[in-house]
């Protein structure tokens, strides 16, 4: 109907949007960013704002850096999955 009325045309392979990136591809990419800054300066003390390029892709590492070591702070380290050991492996059965 769009097609007779308006004289639109479904979208070509080129004005496709680019595919979302996983987590996994987006923590990679912030980390060679860090490893790029790194290496240029020798320190990780980037300012909230720094976009790095990398590959031709801008990265906002300063943002990411605040951002992860932030998390960091607020959350205590968990256990891995079936690594608890369970109340009665340390003090015996109840009853006891």
């Amino acid at each position: 109907m769009l097609d007779s009325v308006l004289g639109l045309e479904p979208a070509g392979e080129a004005e496709q949007p680019p595919a979302r990136r996983t987590q996994a591809g987006r923590w990679a990419g912030h980390l060679a960013a860090a490893r790029q800054f790194h290496a240029r300066e020798g320190h990780l003390n980037v300012p909230r704002k720094h976009v790095e390029d990398v590959g031709g892709v801008p990265v906002k590492l300063g943002g990411f850096l605040d951002n992860t070591r932030r998390r960091g702070l607020e959350t205590p380290p968990r256990a891995p999955r079936g690594t608890r050991r369970s109340r009665h492996a340390l003090v015996g059965p109840p009853g006891r």
